[in-house]
């Protein structure tokens, strides 16, 4: 049934997002298909590069307030001296 399908595959959509491309090896140990070491090792690079991204979005995120804070700060300053 195609909606059982949908289900399951946003189930394991959800797993992957939260844990691990490796949990997907876990559910196909599961249910009795064997896994090759290939397979370990994609996935590892798999979730290294993906956290990896996370923490650049990170940091691009955090630079970008921090210049955002800067900016404020600037323009409240000129404010001020221009006020005196």
């Amino acid at each position: 049934n195609t909606g059982k399908t949908i289900k399951i595959a946003s189930f394991l959509v959800a797993c992957i997002f939260n844990e691990s491309f490796n949990f997907m090896l876990r559910i196909m140990e599961a249910i009795g298909i064997k896994i090759g070491m290939n397979a370990s090792i994609m996935t590892t690079r798999r979730d290294n590069k993906r956290i990896r991204n996370a923490d650049e979005r990170v940091l691009q995120a955090t630079k970008e307030a921090r210049s955002s804070r800067r900016l404020e700060i600037a323009t409240k300053n000129e404010l001020y001296e221009e006020e005196e």
